[in-house]
C-alpha cells in the first residue's frame, strides 16, 4: 500500500512540474531531476540523503540504509528478498548485480550450514576423523567463493543503485 502512496505521489509531483519543466527547457535553464526511492513518497534530490550503505546489525543482521540518517530501506536476507529485489527494481544493473547476491548468497548458507552440521555430526561420533568430519569442512571450505561472490554481487548492487543517483539527467 505504501508503494502506491509512493507512485501515486510520484505521478501527482510529475504532472504538476511538467509545464514548468518544459517553461524551463525552453528557457535553456538547466533542469535538476528528482529520484523518488521506492520506499518513501517525496522526491529525493540531494546524494546524501538518498544514498545506500550496508550496516551490519547483531540482531537483524545486514541492513541496507539510507543516508547520512540511517534509515533503514532494507533488510538484506536472501531468504525473504522481497524489499530487497523491490528496492533494486529501477535500475537494471543494481537488480542484476542484486539478483547475483541472492543466488550466491543462497549456496553459501546451504553450504555453511550442512558443513557445520555435517562437521558437529561427526566430531560427536566415537571416531572424530571420519567421512562426516571430512566432508562438513569439506563444505565450509566450499562456501568460501560463494561468500566473497554474494558480498561482490551486494557491493556492486549498491554501487550501481548510487550511480544512478549522482548521474546528471539525461539530455532529451
Amino acid at each position: 500500500m505504501r508503494s502506491l502512496f509512493a507512485v501515486a505521489g510520484s505521478i501527482l509531483l510529475l504532472a504538476a512540474g511538467s509545464s514548468s519543466l518544459a517553461a524551463q527547457e525552453a528557457s535553456g535553464e538547466r533542469v535538476a531531476v528528482a529520484i523518488v526511492p521506492a520506499d518513501s513518497v517525496a522526491p529525493c534530490t540531494v546524494y546524501a540523503e538518498c544514498a545506500l550503505r550496508v550496516e551490519p546489525d547483531l540482531r537483524r543482521g545486514a541492513q541496507l540504509v539510507r543516508g547520512v540518517a540511517g534509515r533503514v530501506a532494507a533488510t538484506v536476507d536472501p531468504i525473504d528478498r522481497s524489499e530487497f529485489t523491490r528496492l533494486f527494481a529501477g535500475n537494471d544493473s543494481a537488480a542484476f548485480h542484486a539478483q547475483t547476491y541472492v543466488r550466491a548468497e543462497r549456496v553459501n548458507r546451504i553450504l555453511t550450514l550442512g558443513g557445520i552440521v555435517a562437521g558437529a555430526v561427526g566430531l560427536a561420533s566415537e571416531r572424530r576423523m571420519n567421512g562426516l568430519t571430512l566432508a562438513g569442512a569439506g563444505m565450509l571450505l566450499a562456501s568460501i567463493p560463494y561468500q566473497a561472490a554474494a558480498e561482490r554481487g551486494l557491493s556492486r548492487a549498491v554501487w550501481w543503485y548510487n550511480a544512478a543517483l549522482a548521474a546528471p539527467p539525461a539530455p532529451r
